[in-house]
């Protein structure tokens, strides 16, 4: 359907008597009335009206019209922020206003207070209905007020009213403003907003003779189900309703509510077009969830607004809805979402005016109700809550003032600062504390002294620089500066000039470390597609390549250990909940990669018609990140362990060899993979390349060398120390691999070369860290260091060509063409944030 067929009038969003003549007018006239203060984009108009506010009684006609052309375009977006056209014909107007009327027994005496603004679907519809019936509608004219409904009922002025939740609690927290002029009330609709089943018995019993309807709806589909609370029991008070005449509701199996019905709109107008949101049998999802009970609807939340509380999945209404019943109807608070480091998500009860801090006992029922513990909720003052000119709470706007007010909290010196700091300092303090998850920041404090690593450094660079911050404010960080003195230096318009720390030259060294052997498990892996294409001299030349390249899987699981050891075993005992938000954080990028490279694999298997067979878990997850997604939550453990015992080097060593013996254990134990399913999986994580019990083992080698070469605090010293381990340990790797049958050919993957991949670790880091400590200056080192901090991202990335290209491949594209294609994306995506790392960390304008 063209938008472009109707004769749309515009109007501006402003209720009052004005708008429902010319609301009334189009209809009359079978004109598309498009409500909207500006033209929006995708609908132009041929006509418009201005229209001003303005209150009043109003009478109409309305006539029903069975058609499909549009009636109406409503610009909405409800809660979510995100503006949509809806197109809204004048079949769904019409079968909506006739249910209205039938199910509420409305007739030609109605004089009704619409408290509800005649621009939103609630309002309007509530006009077009007692319209129909011949009936007349009262406007308030300085909007809902408790005190003009009692006057007009005890004057016999109104018998009908229409309000959403939020207006009827103000009533009911003062019911005396009312009294016995509800005796009067004969009609009342209420709008789709929560309220508690208490609360509507409340409702009744203050106007006792009315008809009570409540519906569940949205523009796309209003009033898809009626609850006639006068007429309910105590159950299906619990409910929203049920759906009427030719309407219907199910759940989808991941909860959502759908409904169908003649009362639907048509469809979301994009470029000029109406695009039916409903499936071909009539279903319109929606972003709500619920239960049925029978025909009954249950209500339980918008998915947006399902928290995932450290796993636990709980929704902010309904755990509203259950405070709510728990205190006094006066006290206006309203539950959301927000970002937790360390749980992911946590819940946010804001309180807009009296009342946070008062009802402990309520609050911590309904978190043990929801699988929750109470510091899962957290409680905040707000000036006032945001809502719709319904009266809905906008949630996701009470989120961003909620952490907007955190964050400036730790701008505060009182949040994040043991001294007094200048102006620009706070500012430095505050993107520190932000990416560290920290509230304790001293102005000579440097990055290092707070436990800040390469993940972490990546959302700094982020921040400093949509603030502006110069690039030397960045490279002063990697140096090791105080806050103190980098904010003096921006000041300044002058880079630092004092000597790098030794703790920047060692993350140095290891993020470009890192990204060596990254690249080396990137090149491994890649390989063999190349040389399948060089024939016999590529064959030869990967023969001899392929046993070198072997280091670089245990050899980034050693420089893993060694990063445990310099950003994360210092924190441990001074700040543990860092170190868990900081570990929570690094663990759902892997986890999100894992389940990437999944997705693609499970792609992969569909379209080349392998399909899923009995191993698809190992197909779709084995990979190098699959460890790393289960040694990143788990570190904590073994650092703990090892920070506790007498002697941490040594217990660092015990733990590689109980690893290395796990894992020689499990290959005997198993020396065959004759599983399927998960088990085969299982399998792998104990006895393949990737085995847990066997990087774990590199991992606690890479702690003891950080804690053996930490007792050094010269580099010079440090770079000597471990040059010298490194080559005893290469010689001694040397002569055992060489003395065993096959040699390095054919034992490079085997256990019996880790200390020669050990020692030749070492050995890089001891030229790493000269470099470093020589300022930086190698372009081959800067790049290494870049790769390094995009360690985890390369292997996302590289581990979903592969997968593609089949995919693309098996999709009919020629083979070059299919591998061109996402090493192309790959190689774009890195190149431009590795330029913007770069630039940040080694700007040649202030070099350090």
């Amino acid at each position: 359907m063209i938008l472009a067929d109707f004769d749309i009038l515009r109007v501006n969003k402003t209720s009052g008597v004005a708008f429902l003549e010319v609301a009334s007018r189009a209809w009359i006239e079978k004109k598309t009335l498009l409500i909207a203060d500006t033209e929006p984009l995708g609908a132009s108009s041929k006509a418009s009206a201005r229209v001003e506010s303005g209150g009043g009684w109003w009478r109409g006609d309305f006539n029903e019209d069975a058609s499909e052309n549009i009636a109406q375009i409503s610009v909405t977006s409800g809660t979510t922020g995100m503006p949509k056209l809806v197109a809204i014909s004048r079949r769904a107007i019409s079968d909506t206003v006739g249910r209205l009327q039938h199910h509420m027994e409305m007739d030609a005496s109605i004089r009704e207070y619409v408290a509800v603004p005649v621009t939103f679907s609630f309002g309007l519809a509530r006009a077009r209905a007692v319209a129909a019936s011949g009936g007349q509608v009262y406007l308030p004219s300085n909007g809902f007020r408790p005190d003009e409904i009692a006057k007009m009922l005890e004057r016999n002025e109104i018998n009908a009213l229409s309000a959403v939740p939020t207006m009827l609690r103000s009533v009911l927290a003062n019911p005396q403003l009312i009294g016995r002029a509800g005796r009067k009330l004969r009609w009342l609709e209420i709008g789709s907003q929560y309220l508690a089943a208490s609360e509507k018995r409340k409702i009744r019993e203050l106007f006792p003779e009315a008809v009570i309807m409540q519906h569940y709806g949205l523009t796309e589909a209003s009033r898809s189900t009626f609850l006639r609370i006068d007429l309910a029991n105590d159950d299906e008070l619990e409910t929203v309703g049920r759906p009427v005449d030719d309407g219907g509701v199910r759940i989808a199996p991941g909860g959502e509510i759908e409904v169908r019905g003649p009362h639907l709109a048509s469809g979301l107008i994009e470029n000029g077009v109406i695009r039916p949101f409903a499936d071909p049998c009539g279903w319109l999802r929606t972003n709500d969830l619920g239960q049925l009970h029978g025909d009954w609807l249950e209500y339980k939340g918008r998915v947006d607004d399902v928290a995932n509380v450290g796993g636990v999945k709980v929704s902010a209404e309904v755990v509203e809805k259950s405070i709510r019943e728990r205190v006094p109807a006066d006290v206006e608070f309203a539950v959301c979402v927000i970002p937790d480091k360390l749980r992911g998500e946590k819940l946010a009860i804001a309180f807009a005016g009296p009342g946070r801090g008062a009802f402990p006992s309520a609050i911590r029922e309904v978190a043990r109700a929801n699988g929750l513990k109470q510091v899962d909720i957290v409680e905040h003052d707000v000036d006032a809550l945001p809502r719709t000119d319904t009266g809905k709470v906008i949630r996701s706007r009470l989120a961003d003032i909620i952490v907007g007010r955190q964050i400036g909290q730790a701008a505060d010196p009182a949040f994040v600062t043991f001294d007094r700091m200048s102006a620009r300092e706070a500012e430095i303090a505050t993107i520190w504390a932000e990416a560290l998850g920290i509230e304790a920041v001293g102005r000579h404090d440097s990055f290092y002294d707070l436990g800040g690593d390469s993940l972490s450094a990546i959302g700094v660079i982020i921040k400093a620089e949509q603030l502006g911050l110069p690039p030397y404010a960045i490279q002063g960080m990697f140096s090791g500066e105080t806050i103190a003195e980098i904010a003096a230096a921006i000041d300044q318009e002058e880079p630092p000039a004092t000597a790098r720390d030794l703790r920047s030259i060692r993350a140095d060294a290891l993020n470009a470390l890192r990204g060596v052997f990254a690249l080396l498990i990137i090149l491994s892996h890649w390989g063999p597609f190349f040389v399948e294409r060089a024939g016999t001299a590529g064959a030869l030349a990967w023969s001899y390549l392929s046993p070198a390249l072997r280091i670089g899987t245990p050899g980034f699981a050693m420089i893993y250990g060694m990063g445990l050891g310099l950003f994360f075993m210092a924190q441990l005992g001074q700040n543990d909940a860092q170190v868990r938000r900081r570990m929570w954080g690094n663990t759902q990028i892997l986890l999100a990669g894992v389940a990437m490279i999944g997705a693609a694999q499970a792609w992969r298997l569909h379209i080349t018609g392998e399909g899923f067979g009995p191993v698809w878990p190992e197909q779709l997850f084995y990979q190098v990140l699959l460890f790393y997604l289960i040694m990143v939550p788990t570190s904590l453990f073994w650092l703990r362990r090892i920070v506790m015992a007498n002697d941490p080097l040594f217990a660092s060593l015990v733990l590689a060899i109980g690893s290395y013996a796990t894992y020689l254990l499990c290959s005997a134990v198993l020396p065959e993979n004759s599983y399927t399913g998960w088990s085969s999986l299982g399998w792998h994580m104990l006895v393949a390349p990737y085995a847990y019990p066997r990087l774990l083992g590199a991992t606690a080698l890479g702690l003891a060398a950080a804690i053996w070469l930490q007792r050094d605090t010269q580099a010079q010293s440090m770079i000597s120390r471990a040059a010298k381990a490194g080559s005893i340990l290469v010689g001694l790797g040397w002569v055992m691999v060489s003395s065993t049958d096959g040699g390095w050919l054919d034992n490079a993957g085997e256990l019996v070369a880790i200390p020669a991949f050990a020692g030749a670790t070492l050995l890089l880091y001891a030229g790493a860290l000269r470099i470093s400590a020589l300022g930086r200056q190698a372009l081959a080192m800067q790049v290494a260091v870049v790769c390094g901090m995009l360690a985890f991202p390369l292997f996302i990335g590289h581990g979903l060509v592969a997968p593609i290209k089949d995919s693309l491949k098996a999709s009919g594209l020629p083979t070059v063409v299919a591998m061109a294609l996402p090493i192309t994306v790959f190689l774009a995506v890195v190149l431009w944030f590795g330029l913007k790392l770069y630039r940040a960390m080694f700007s040649a304008k202030h070099p350090i």
